[in-house]
């Protein structure tokens, strides 16, 4: 019982450094997302092609504009999209997860079927596609971001769903119910939070 206990707190450990470098990347994400000029600078010619030295942080570009205004805008324009997808994603493969446990025979199939139909569409064209159908007025990275999360959605609910078998499924919740755990505890710490180890 003490060799498990360790093993579980040597785990937790080893994933210490990767939770902190994701979480300072993504709020360094959103800062930039926040501080990001609305217009770039006009061109300076006599900074062209300065380095990080000469123009801090990370330099000039061929006009003489700095690239942290060029950063700063990406992560303006990706910040938002990229969010919405991820918790996209996540979401599916919660459910796709939850039907699993619950041994939902109907639903697993219509999961497994849909599965099947974006699985053979070809993700780029599919995309491509999307952004020519756009109107003009409502074009940006949000349908798009929309769109490669629902594609990618299968496959992280088959993902879901494996582990949930892999736990044993129901079986597994009614055994964690019957020691006193809530249903919170359940989904949140024992089949999302030991799986994303």
């Amino acid at each position: 019982m003490v060799a498990v206990g360790c093993g579980r707190e040597l785990g937790m450990i080893k994933r210490w450094p990767a939770l902190v470098v994701s979480a300072v990347l993504f709020a360094l994400l959103l800062l930039l997302a926040l501080v990001a000029p609305e217009f770039l600078s006009g061109p300076n010619f006599d900074l062209t092609d300065f380095g990080p030295s000469a123009l801090p942080p990370f330099g000039a570009d061929d006009r003489g504009r700095p690239l942290w205004e060029l950063a700063a805008q990406g992560a303006r324009v990706v910040a938002l999209p990229s969010v919405f997808a991820g918790l996209m994603v996540g979401s599916f493969a919660a459910v796709g997860g939850l039907i699993r446990s619950m041994e939902w025979s109907r639903a697993d199939s219509a999961v497994q079927a849909f599965g099947e139909i974006v699985g053979a569409m070809p993700r780029m064209v599919v995309i491509l596609i999307v952004a020519l159908l756009l109107p003009r007025d409502m074009r940006g990275l949000l349908p798009l971001a929309a769109t490669w999360a629902l594609l990618s959605a299968p496959g992280a609910m088959d993902e879901a769903a494996a582990v949930a078998e892999r736990l044993g499924g129901a079986r597994f919740v009614e055994a964690l119910r019957a020691h006193g755990y809530s249903r919170w505890r359940i989904f949140v710490v024992h089949v999302v939070g030991y799986n994303l180890r």
